[in-house]
């Protein structure tokens, strides 16, 4: 098992854009459905693939709903005309989040998508954050750095007993970046 895991990590380490591409497998949508299994152990965790479909958390930002997110050391603005939301430094680690009221399913594989833009300040590193606590991290830490377009983002987790909480997490020095059409759905 171990000489197994060492040889992947060397594999990953030796050839990175061979095994993953923009934070999951190359051609692979979704590990656990490779060769029709209906579950399977990833990295020694048991994973059960989502059904598709209905998402756990959605925010297309289309609309003005910043009110359903927790802030630190930041503002949250709905640019109506623009039909995005504007993340604006004011003070340490920005962080937008919803705590302990995400309903994930231990064992389900998510996957996370999310439109990211420079703002005011460019080249934003963007973190997406999912676990059981405020900045939790414990089945995903991701990250983006925003461009002077619309870039979409795609990540993939395996969710545990615990996890009940997602949250987008950066911190550059001034300005703002926007986000758009985020959420995370069985996959």
């Amino acid at each position: 098992m171990i000489k197994r895991f060492l040889l992947g990590l060397f594999i990953v380490f030796l050839f990175p854009g061979f095994a993953f591409s923009g934070g999951k497998v190359c051609g692979v949508s979704n590990p656990a459905k490779v060769g029709g299994l209906i579950s399977a152990k990833v990295a020694g965790v048991s994973v059960t693939p989502g059904t598709g479909g209905v998402a756990v958390i959605a925010d297309d930002m289309q609309t003005d709903n910043t009110g359903d997110w927790n802030k630190a050391d930041c503002t949250l603005a709905f640019d109506a005309g623009n039909k995005h939301y504007e993340i604006t430094r004011t003070a340490g680690t920005q962080t937008i989040y919803q705590q302990d009221s995400v309903a994930f399913v231990d064992g389900v594989y998510y996957k996370a998508v999310f439109d990211l833009k420079d703002g005011t300040a460019a080249s934003v590193t963007v973190s997406l954050l999912a676990g059981d606590t405020f900045h939790g991290a414990e089945v995903l830490d991701e990250s983006a750095a925003s461009t002077s377009s619309w870039v979409t983002h795609t990540f993939y987790f395996t969710a545990s007993a615990t996890t009940d909480s997602v949250c987008f997490s950066s911190d550059f020095l001034s300005g703002n970046y926007e986000l758009k059409n985020f959420s995370i759905a069985p996959d």
